[in-house]
């Protein structure tokens, strides 16, 4: 699929699209990118939330001096954010309101 346009090519052309179309994101994913896009953004949130497990086990540890199990550590800080998802909130707004308090 061309960027831009050509002189040659057919003013009909529905498949041309202009550099800034893709620049300010008016170009939607085809196929496989939506795919890629939320198994991208599944594993980042998945990431994310294995690091914060692991920095509150490091302090927690230093404070309490005992070990919690990893299945509690992953079931406290997932149930959270599985449980807005699950009740149908909006992730962005969630997403927003969790880095700003």
């Amino acid at each position: 699929m061309p960027l831009a346009p050509s002189a040659d090519a057919p003013s009909a052309d529905t498949s041309a699209v202009t550099v800034a179309e893709v620049a300010d994101g008016r170009v939607p994913a085809r196929g496989g990118g939506r795919v890629r896009r939320l198994a991208a953004l599944l594993l980042s949130g998945l990431v994310s939330s294995g690091v914060g497990t692991r920095a509150g086990q490091v302090i927690m540890a230093g404070f309490l001096r005992r070990r919690v199990p990893l299945w509690v550590r992953r079931t406290v800080t997932l149930c959270p954010a599985l449980l807005l998802l699950g009740l149908g909130a909006d992730p962005t707004v969630v997403l927003v309101v969790s880095a700003l308090s």
